[in-house]
């Protein structure tokens, strides 16, 4: 039964002929998850499965390659051949079996494309290096044909396949994007110039799908815009105003729908991908105004603000992409009107740094806060009940333990969690403090609800000892203490009033107003922002040869974009030698000497495990585990992930 304050979410909707029973679209993103050859394996197949039973009207598969031989950039799915056909029939089915539409997206990556996976270097319109890429190659005009002619034959297999609709990625600074963007399109051909000739490409594309696969909806992805001058040699890329004719020049050419995304690198989004929810709509609403064909929109969007954005006719359907990865039965959950029972998105990139920056070894797409993201068939859901119930005790409510304490409880195991703080969340509370990382704090309440509906003993308050744990007489007791400050030796450091950088995040010192950070990791980088934005003079000291290199590297060129935007002194490869009330003597990486005036000093050096509880108990309980950054500091995913797998294992 679906619930009336989202009505509009929840209506059937029409893409071409094709009628999706509501207006959720599981967006296309790329995962990792192919064969190394490009075949489709079980692991997608139960991936995107789990997203159709979750309840979306259609599931966008990934961006798929259409000429993999020099148009790839990561672990894809090919559909070059008709050897592939095989794998790309079963996930089709399986798609449409569970209840939802089953689309596909056709790839070019152009210049954007490795040459470590194709072994070639990459093509694009023109000859023109651009930072972060390979220096490509310029098609000729009879390649571009040979192109057009690879998407028009992957649409018919792909239809063969038995996919319903077919997407044509055109954004994102892949190579139909590349065309329609001057920053890379520098050609005097009938392909380069004017925004008719650099849409021709794109347009040729079109018309032949349409007449090659006429009955398939053919949606168009486009960035919006490009941003981020700056990065491509100061050249601008496509504007809205341009976007708004080229949405017009589709929808004659025969497209039958438009996915707005965006590109560059901004202050509220990471190359395009939105941190504010909704922050793209007013892209959506302006083309709207300019075509009769739907138009999807994008950017972190919640079911209430996807609800409004229908109501106010800024979109006709929505896409969700991160959201789903979060929680495969968002929309199931939302339709029955239980929002807080959605595992939060938090916008921490991690599940597109791997991919992007080519990790060695990369498992594929994984998800903070969901660690059966690509392990669907691993950890089958609804989670199986334990054979055996026992009697729980978990010590920590940072994200690790909370995570633990509820799969545990779903299992049916009875769980007390002991926190020594008045409040959940442990290292959460103070993650969610900088500017642009609100989202970080939904976990808290999402796992305060959830350990709530299911009967969590929580005890806040309540510092943990061998007594303690002694009364209660656990069967099975884990140990998420997390982490202690860790200090180092810098002469004069004790009696010169330093204080945590932590303290300063939650108002529990007074800061000056020229202000020495020791450490310029992620907590280092994030404090002088918080306190840069306050109007505070800001130095940030490290030792590493490079700021912020804990930092995902999806945000780090933002967050240090950022730094610098505000004025904020960065002194990499800087050893600190000394620190009195008043100024801190440092070595720079040239090996000179130099004094930093200072009224504040704070320490961002990181932490070290606090397992003082855990060695005490180790040999005094009969089953005993440690998790989270009581095991080794590190990131909220890694919490959460070691929190589920032992709650599972129990």
């Amino acid at each position: 039964m679906t619930t009336t304050f989202l009505s509009r979410l929840f209506r059937p909707g029409k893409m071409g002929q094709l009628t999706l029973k509501n207006r959720v679209i599981m967006a296309p993103m790329g995962v990792e998850y192919a064969d190394p050859d490009g075949y489709i394996t079980q692991r997608q197949v139960d991936y995107y499965t789990e997203r159709a039973i979750g309840g979306v009207g259609m599931v966008f598969v990934e961006a798929s390659s259409v000429q993999p031989s020099i148009g790839k950039s990561f672990r894809q799915i090919h559909v070059d051949d008709d050897r592939y056909l095989p794998g790309l029939t079963k996930l089709s089915t399986a798609i449409k079996e569970n209840g939802a539409r089953a689309a596909i997206q056709l790839h070019h990556a152009g210049g954007a494309a490795h040459r470590m996976l194709t072994g070639v270097a990459p093509v694009a319109p023109s000859a023109v290096i651009r930072r972060g890429f390979e220096e490509p190659r310029a098609l000729t005009r009879e390649e571009i044909k040979e192109i057009r002619d690879c998407f028009v034959k992957a649409a018919v297999r792909c239809r063969t396949a038995g996919f319903e609709a077919l997407g044509i990625h055109a954004a994102h600074m892949y190579l139909l994007a590349q065309f329609l963007s001057p920053m890379w399109n520098e050609r005097s051909d009938e392909y380069g110039g004017s925004l008719e000739n650099r849409a021709r490409f794109l347009l040729e594309i079109v018309e032949s799908i349409k007449e090659g696969v006429p009955e398939l909806p053919v949606v168009i992805r486009l960035s919006a815009q490009d941003h981020g001058a700056v990065e491509f040699a100061g050249k601008v890329g496509i504007t809205l105003d341009e976007t708004l004719k080229l949405v017009q020049m589709l929808e004659k050419a025969g497209a039958d729908a438009l996915d707005m995304s965006n590109f560059g690198y901004g202050v509220e989004s990471i190359k395009g991908m939105p941190i504010i929810p909704g922050e793209l709509l007013h892209n959506t609403e302006a083309v709207k105004k300019e075509v009769s064909i739907p138009v999807i929109a994008v950017g972190s969007l919640t079911p209430l603000i996807a609800e409004a954005a229908l109501d106010d006719g800024k979109a006709d359907f929505i896409g969700i992409g991160r959201g789903l990865l979060a929680d495969p039965y968002l929309v199931q959950k939302a339709s029955m009107g239980s929002l807080e029972d959605i595992t939060p998105c938090i916008t921490c990139f991690q599940c597109q740094s791997e991919y992007v920056f080519m990790v060695p070894d990369s498992k594929g797409t994984r998800c903070s806060v969901n660690a059966r993201t690509g392990k669907e068939s691993l950890y089958p859901y609804p989670l199986e009940k334990a054979s055996k119930p026992k009697r729980v005790l978990v010590i920590g409510a940072g994200p690790g333990g909370m995570e633990c304490a509820r799969v545990c409880a779903l299992r049916g195991h009875e769980v007390v969690l002991l926190e020594k703080e008045p409040a959940m969340g442990g290292q959460l509370r103070v993650a969610s403090l900088p500017p642009h990382k609100h989202r970080t704090a939904l976990l808290i309440p999402y796992y305060a609800t959830q350990l709530e509906k299911l009967k969590v003993d929580v005890r806040l308050g309540t510092e943990a000892d061998q007594a303690t744990v002694d009364e209660m007489r656990p069967d099975v007791v884990v140990v998420a203490t997390g982490l202690i400050p860790n200090i180092p030796p810098i002469p004069g450091l004790a009696t010169a009033g330093a204080h945590l950088a932590v303290e300063a995040l939650e108002g529990k010192c007074e800061v000056g107003e020229k202000v020495v950070i020791i450490g310029g990791g992620l907590v280092g980088c994030e404090t002088a922002e918080f306190l840069a934005d306050q109007g505070k003079e800001i130095t940030i000291v490290e030792m590493l040869p490079r700021i912020g290199a804990n930092i995902t590297p999806m945000t780090r060129p933002a967050v240090l974009g950022r730094l610098r935007k505000k004025g904020v002194q960065m002194l990499p490869g800087a050893t600190c030698k000394e620190v009195s009330r008043n100024q801190v003597i440092v070595t720079d990486k040239a090996g000179q000497t130099l004094t930093l005036a200072t009224d504040t000093v704070l320490m961002a050096t990181g932490g070290k495990p606090n397992r003082a509880l855990y060695e005490v108990l180790q040999d005094k309980v009969f089953e005993i585990h440690l998790i989270g950054d009581a095991v080794e500091p590190r990131r909220i995913m890694d919490a959460v992930h070691e929190g589920f797998i032992k709650g599972y294992s129990i």
